[in-house]
């Protein structure tokens, strides 16, 4: 088994992320009899998105949301941790298994941003997460679920601000939010059964993905490799992503090879959007390897793959995943022989030791 495969965590997914402030004063009394009822929606949920092979998440933050108010909208009755000790112990061991799963950081600590929802600082709560990814331009592989009687998280979008500094403004993010099961279904329209090895993985990220290719060394090495789910969800949007910035660069490229420069105007704009998106910004998606790197005979060979048969190519370009600093790498950019980004290496974050 090769050594950078031994690590691999195993409980990270991207998909689903309850929304910790639909919680915030939907209950009355003492918040038992509401709390038993919404968990079992969301229990239900749970299962149904498990079986499909996608993850629904709950962070800790939900402890201290004020579920139950008094009259005057302030004093909080009860909280979520305190009706927690009172309700069904069924319902409850479940909510607390499932606030124990979640495998994230803050989203401070993994990207150095804060994050805001109608003025209020929500960095340390779950829905931080995929605030921030829809920011980075991958908005379209996490959802927020959000409980269904919450007024103040009903729309089918919530808007996040997400700050890089003190000094930065504020960049607007708005996420997808289901608050049914029916909504969360229509969502998944066209879903297939989740790969259960890499074989079907590599095979369903190169039907899905039309500018993607895996290298025959790659596709060998994770036969080889413990197959791991999660590892697999987080490949499959970069993937996607890939595939889209690659999409882009090859059109680009055949219009001007084809001449027309109004095609290739507006092929150059949306090319250099998606590059922005992807590439350009702090924290993006995709990245070069330092110069200091690059410029290290050891650093760079270890950067240096097969890509067919008597030809090999230096990749500094990867994509990096949220947890255990695995990464993606990947021929960029694109050679003029290529219809594909070719994908070369997924592992341990290579390193001169």
């Amino acid at each position: 088994m090769p050594a950078r495969w031994s690590s691999v965590s195993t409980t990270m997914s991207k998909s689903y992320f309850a929304n910790e402030l639909s919680f915030e004063g939907q209950f009355g009394g003492t918040g038992v009899r509401e709390m038993e009822r919404e968990m079992a929606i969301l229990s239900g949920i749970h299962s149904f998105l498990n079986e499909k092979g996608l993850s629904f998440y709950l962070s800790r933050a939900i402890l201290g949301q004020p579920v139950s108010m008094d009259k005057d909208g302030v004093t909080v009755l009860a909280t979520v941790e305190n009706v927690l000790e009172k309700i069904e112990y069924g319902i409850s061991s479940f909510f607390w298994e499932w606030i124990g799963s979640w495998p994230h950081a803050r989203v401070e600590d993994d990207f150095g941003v804060r994050v805001f929802f109608s003025g209020r600082e929500v960095t340390s709560f779950g829905i931080a997460r995929p605030a921030v990814h829809c920011y980075l331009g991958e908005s379209d592989v996490q959802r927020l679920f959000s409980l269904a009687s919450s007024t103040t998280c009903a729309a089918s979008h919530l808007t996040f601000e997400v700050v890089e500094n003190e000094n930065a403004a504020a960049h607007s993010a708005n996420v997808a939010n289901l608050t049914t099961k029916d909504a969360l279904i229509v969502d998944l329209g066209g879903i297939r059964a989740a790969p259960r090895n890499w074989n079907e993985a590599v095979a369903l990220y190169e039907e899905k993905y039309q500018y993607v290719s895996f290298t025959s060394d790659l596709k060998a090495e994770l036969r080889l490799a413990p197959w791991n789910a999660a590892l697999s969800s987080s490949l499959d949007e970069k993937m996607s992503r890939l595939d889209e910035i690659a999409g882009a660069a090859i059109e680009l490229r055949r219009a001007r090879e084809r001449g027309g420069d109004a095609c290739a105007a507006e092929l150059s704009n949306r090319y250099n959007e998606i590059y922005q998106k992807l590439f350009a910004r702090k924290h993006s998606t995709f990245c070069d390897e330092s110069d200091s790197n690059k410029d290290n005979k050891t650093y760079k060979t270890r950067m240096t793959f097969t890509v067919s048969p008597g030809r090999t190519e230096f990749c500094p370009f990867h994509g990096r995943f949220d947890y255990d600093a695995h990464r993606v790498h990947f021929t960029w950019p694109i050679s003029e022989r290529d219809d594909c980004v070719y994908v070369t290496y997924l592992g341990r974050k290579l390193t001169m030791d």
